[in-house]
């Protein structure tokens, strides 16, 4: 993926995501989750950070957080958000420099929101190397991933009568998306597929749904308007959060590993 594909989309981010109804809601599940595993004595490094909100969050538990992200114009957003917070440092990198641009050890590396979806198989299995190079002994890895068979996806595409794109997510060989007029691949990763990728050097802790009912940001204007239904598809995401068996069936999962 070309870092202008989020370029384009720096300025317009929060208001399509990080400040929508959905986007609240799903963000909630993962800071909520990401805050029993942070302290003050942690460092944490976040990749593919976007528009900084998460390092906001992240930077007032830990001792350092360190963000990266591809994206010039995603960087420069994150900076302005985090300007005042001395514990918080920004770098313009891609997952794969990460090696080269950044120096020293963590105990967490988190990444939210399908970052990780940008990258191919190999990519992956790449990073998982790269996760291992810069943990500390027992250090963590919290992922936020988009899976395979989310069931709002496959059922919004089926009553559009849209049958390939509702199984879209199946595709192993990435999916063409748009953002702002640009495309790139998409590549979506089951909770045992990502499992067996960081097997050798990781064990898992925990695998959980995110937005089994809360629906993708894509229907948004829909969920918007209808504010009453919006609060049941909480109430049952939140029913259902600890049922780890639901997670490739949801919009996204956390899944959670610690170094062996």
């Amino acid at each position: 993926m070309q870092p202008a594909s989020f370029d384009n989309y720096a300025l317009t981010y929060d208001d399509h995501f990080t400040n929508s109804v959905i986007g609240k809601a799903q963000r909630d599940i993962v800071q909520s989750y990401v805050e029993g595993s942070l302290y003050e004595l942690k460092n944490v490094l976040e990749v593919n950070c976007g528009t900084g909100e998460d390092a906001v969050f992240i930077a007032g538990k830990v001792n350092s957080v360190v963000c990266t992200d591809a994206s010039q114009k995603m960087i420069d957003v994150a900076k302005t958000k985090t300007a005042v917070l001395k514990n918080c440092s920004i770098f313009k990198t891609s997952i794969q420099e990460l090696q080269e641009k950044v120096q020293g050890k963590f105990d967490i590396i988190f990444s939210n929101f399908g970052g990780l979806n940008c990258l191919s198989h190999e990519e992956i299995r790449k990073f998982s190397e790269t996760c291992k190079y810069f943990l500390d002994d027992r250090g963590e890895l919290v992922f936020v991933v988009m899976g395979r068979k989310c069931m709002w996806e496959r059922l919004y595409f089926r009553m559009k009568g849209l049958k390939n794109e509702s199984m879209r997510r199946k595709e192993s060989k990435g999916v063409s998306t748009n953002i702002n007029e640009t495309e790139f691949l998409t590549y979506y990763y089951s909770p045992s597929e990502m499992e067996t990728i960081f097997r050798r050097d990781f064990k898992t802790l925990f695998i959980k749904p995110v937005g089994i009912f809360i629906p993708p940001s894509y229907l948004e204007p829909f969920f918007a308007r209808h504010r009453f239904l919006f609060s049941v598809c909480k109430l049952f995401d939140k029913m259902f959060r600890n049922m780890s068996f639901l997670s490739d069936y949801s919009d996204h999962y956390i899944i959670h590993f610690q170094k062996k």
